[in-house]
């Protein structure tokens, strides 16, 4: 067969060794397997970012709480109630009564 120029071009096709074509299955299919495994391992890893990320909000919450909390009991109103039910004190000039009945 004759090509363009009158250049003879060949026809023959190169064969492929059977070993080749196994060596490039079993890459494929290694490859393969590889990338399933890094996928489950990205979707345990998000599992247990999410997990963390649900920790820290709770944290932030319990955090946030616990200033309001703090913050409440630094209150003059707070201090003053403390020191009266818990210490037993008085101001200056205030009446105590006391009911002697009480168990």
């Amino acid at each position: 067969m004759k090509g363009r120029g009158g250049q003879r071009m060949d026809t023959k096709k190169t064969k492929v060794s059977p070993i080749w074509k196994v060596l490039f299955l079993l890459l494929i299919a290694y490859l393969s397997l590889n990338l399933i495994n890094q996928q489950q391992l990205i979707e345990k890893k998000n599992g247990e970012l999410a997990e963390v990320e649900a920790k820290i909000a709770a944290e932030e919450k319990t955090s946030a709480e616990l200033a309001r909390e703090k913050s409440m009991l630094m209150s003059d109103e707070s201090l003053e109630k403390i020191a009266r039910e818990k210490l037993g004190m008085v101001k200056p000039g205030e009446r105590v009564f006391v009911d002697l009945n009480r168990q």
